[in-house]
């Protein structure tokens, strides 16, 4: 077809026919838009239909829209390759020569590993989405539809995607270097050296990585919980981010701190499934203790009773009693189950609820002073015939 498609041309443009090769070229530009833009068509009506389909069929239909979406992929390749060929020839042979050798060329099979590579991670989302779908579901695990899962779930995933991710394409930049004439063996060997020598100079990275796993697989903590690392307050936080070698937290103070896996030896998660308010009041010695009590449970219970703190506050309050006598006052003690993430909102609003209704009750904290009590009435009246006689003389 090559050296007819030449002689074809060399003839015409001996022959000065200019118009006809710009026609034919038109024509096969025509033909080319017309292809692509069918296989766009075929494209959008075959995976609108797949997206109505039951998703009872999404396991069994996994590699078939991957493989139409390879395959319509690669038919406006070979359409635009094509395209290229002809129109080249109509113009010029020396073009469509060096576009031959191109298209037998390494180009191809890049194209065709890249494509494939893409597939592949395409493939591997869809499992990993399906493998958290089945264990979201119940069919692997008991049925949970906790947000904890779904934070764990989330994390996770994300996780599994970037390392596969790496790993594909980590293997098709080795192809691609095979395509091209690079001797990938010794690559591959001296890859091998490098890597143990750095899995001995960079232990403390492996340990990073194990301690990783275990704190996803143990569900210790995921992103969006609010944790405190080594007992230490300045290592506490919202958990932003987290993968096999780091966790970023964001304090209070909107400072990201980066702490690698390797350092960390204790966790408290003040946000797995719920959280607590211990709230701890000292009233003055000659309150009552029992009408103090009772009103902290009842300022806890009104609030609960209040739509915006219904879904907050998640059972009634403990009150636990006399916590601590001292020579200051009588130490008190609750303990309140709240949502997670909502323990310090709660724990401001009981506190504003239960100062209201000492107020209201005279039981006064340690440190407060009796508000002045106002004048008897006879008081009054003395003070008054006082002022009256002092204006008369």
């Amino acid at each position: 077809m090559q050296n007819w498609l030449s002689t074809l041309v060399t003839a015409q443009l001996a022959a000065g026919d200019w118009p006809g090769l710009s026609l034919a070229a038109a024509g096969l530009s025509v033909l080319a838009l017309g292809l692509y833009w069918l296989a766009g068509v075929l494209q959008r009506r075959y995976f609108s239909a797949q997206v109505q389909t039951d998703s009872s069929n999404k396991a069994r239909n996994l590699l078939v829209p991957e493989l139409a979406r390879l395959c319509l992929w690669l038919l406006r390749l070979g359409i635009v390759a094509g395209w290229l060929y002809l129109v080249s020839g109509l113009v010029n042979a020396e073009w469509q020569q060096q576009i031959y050798a191109v298209l037998i060329g390494p180009l191809p099979g890049i194209l065709l590993v890249i494509s494939l590579g893409v597939f592949a991670i395409r493939i591997g989302y869809r499992l990993i989405d399906l493998f958290f779908e089945a264990i979201r579901d119940g069919r692997l695990l008991a049925r949970d539809r906790s947000p904890r899962l779904e934070l764990r779930i989330g994390t996770f995933s994300g996780v599994l995607k970037g390392t596969f991710t790496v790993v594909l394409v980590t293997i098709v930049a080795v192809s691609v270097l095979g395509k091209v004439g690079v001797e990938v063996g010794p690559i591959i060997a001296g890859a091998g050296i490098v890597g143990l020598a750095v899995s001995f100079g960079a232990q403390s990275l492996v340990k990073d990585v194990i301690t990783g796993f275990f704190i996803l697989f143990e569900d210790q903590y995921g992103v969006g919980d609010f944790v405190v690392i080594n007992s230490n307050d300045s290592l506490s936080g919202m958990v932003e981010n987290m993968n096999l070698r780091i966790t970023q937290l964001r304090n209070s103070e909107g400072r990201l701190i980066t702490i690698p896996n390797n350092a960390i030896q204790t966790v408290a998660n003040l946000s797995n499934r719920f959280a607590q308010v211990d709230l701890k009041l000292t009233v003055q010695h000659g309150s009552d203790i029992d009408r103090a009590m009772a009103l902290m449970a009842s300022a806890v219970e009104a609030l609960r009773s209040e739509a915006d703190w219904h879904q907050k506050i998640l059972e009634a309050p403990r009150v636990l009693g006399i916590d601590e006598l001292s020579a200051g006052g009588v130490g008190l003690r609750m303990l309140v189950k709240t949502a997670p993430l909502e323990q310090w909102a709660v724990q401001r609003a009981i506190r504003y609820a239960v100062l209201r209704a000492f107020e209201g009750a005279g039981i006064l904290l340690v440190g407060q002073t009796a508000p002045a009590a106002p004048p008897a009435p006879l008081v009054v009246e003395l003070l008054s015939g006082r002022e009256e006689n002092g204006k008369k003389s």
